[in-house]
């Protein structure tokens, strides 16, 4: 029994070492999305916007929700790239980090005009 008991101990501690913290996965999200130049600048605003939990369930009063606190309002614009609109998304799907920062890189720009946010670089 005691050897079952240490042996799910290691399970358990080698799991939640193996675990990606909330920065890593808001870094490794970030970076796959945003152009090389801007990417320490948005990690430095989701950073800011999240209270530096780096939380994709980040939300304040306002409802402005997940990594880059996006208001639906915001996120409802029309938006082209690239001759593409964009499927607006709801405000569920602004908490999930790959959607988040898809919208964040379109309303700042490619990471380039920072003035939707109460957080800049």
């Amino acid at each position: 029994m005691r050897v079952l008991l240490v042996l799910a101990l290691a399970l358990v501690f080698a799991a939640s070492a193996q675990a990606e913290t909330n920065y890593q996965k808001a870094r490794r999200i970030v970076y796959a999305v945003f152009p090389d130049s801007t990417q320490a600048a948005a990690l430095r605003v989701v950073g800011c916007e999240t209270g530096y939990t780096y939380s994709p369930w980040s939300y304040n009063a306002s409802g402005a929700t997940g990594y880059f606190q996006i208001l639906r309002g915001n996120a409802g614009r029309v938006l082209y790239h690239l001759g593409q609109r964009l499927v607006i998304p709801s405000p569920p799907a602004l908490f999930l980090p790959w959607t988040n920062v898809r919208v964040a890189l379109f309303l700042s720009h490619g990471g380039t005009d920072w003035r939707e946010w109460a957080c800049r670089p």
